[in-house]
């Protein structure tokens, strides 16, 4: 298979035209068409019909564009393994995440990890759930940490816990030294909430939506630490997971269980093609202890 050919059709896949795709491969449109026509003659199928000078995915093409990217990817790995042979540089382990889950849980557990293997090198990914599912799928990394709802024959899941949904306001607030916190102590507080395209969002609004009168965010964030700090800096209140910050760095903030209770449920995912190696194994293990102290 033509792996030229292939980059052509997977990113004419992302970028939706001919010309923004061999503008991204450095080739001029005539040879990415024929690229395009020589993949398609490969594995005797029709990716695209041409309409008007567009070209538009058959399902076929969105079918086979997953197998595309793993075939790439394995591709693109060949490189650093052969270096890794080379340097007998020692075990890689490569985690992906979602944002959320960095800094209150996969570092931390990286930290614990480490102590045991030093020698160990780490490679860690920041990504969203689609393309988390993607790239575990596609064998690029050896364990992902995500929210708990991934379904593919390709990705084995397990259940690491349920993060309870808290209220973050300030270390000063007469709220902080309470055991909980319900939507009546809040209403007529403003609000930080994170943008709607985060996961925590609909869950927030949820837990919300019955205020009288409703609650409106006062400042909307995408990112959980940009919203700890405006709760520090006395803006508001702020609703999240136990797990999405490390509040040893947040001494300010208070982190106090929502009423009535709710949680978000954190799986890890691994490939099914390969039983999980010693590292990975252990690593999972120090995921478990953090979040088993986070929750407690």
């Amino acid at each position: 298979m033509n792996i030229k050919a292939l980059r052509v059709f997977v990113s004419v896949m992302e970028d939706s035209t001919l010309a923004r795709a061999s503008a991204r491969l450095h080739i001029s449109q005539p040879a990415a068409s024929r690229l395009l026509a020589i993949l398609e003659d490969s594995i005797s199928m029709r990716l695209f019909v041409r309409h008007k000078k567009r070209l538009i995915p058959t399902p076929e093409a969105e079918a086979f564009l997953h197998e595309a990217h793993q075939i790439l990817a394995a591709v693109d790995n060949i490189p650093q393994a052969v270096k890794d042979i080379k340097e007998q540089c020692g075990t890689t382990l490569r985690i992906i995440c979602m944002p959320r889950f960095a800094d209150g849980l996969v570092i931390p557990a990286i930290t614990r990890f480490l102590e045991q293997y030093p020698d160990v090198r780490i490679q860690m990914n920041l990504q969203a759930f689609q393309g988390l599912e993607r790239r575990i799928a596609a064998e690029q990394f050896d364990v992902g940490v995500a929210s708990y709802a991934m379904q593919n024959d390709k990705i084995h899941t397990e259940w690491l816990c349920r993060a309870p949904i808290c209220a973050i306001v300030p270390r000063a607030s007469p709220l902080a030294d309470r055991q909980s916190i319900s939507l009546n102590d809040v209403k007529h507080m403003p609000n930080i909430a994170l943008t709607r395209d985060t996961m925590m969002r609909p869950i927030a609004d949820r837990l919300l939506a019955e205020s009288d009168p409703a609650i409106r965010p006062r400042i909307e964030v995408s990112a959980v630490s940009a919203a700890c700090h405006l709760v520090e800096a006395g803006h508001g209140f702020f609703i999240t997971d136990s797990m999405s910050a490390n509040w040893s760095q947040f001494p300010e903030l208070a982190v106090v269980p929502w009423e009535p209770a709710s949680t978000l449920e954190v799986g890890v995912f691994y490939p099914t093609r390969f039983e999980p190696s010693e590292t990975v194994q252990a690593y999972l293990q120090c995921l478990q202890d953090v979040s088993h102290q986070l929750i407690q």
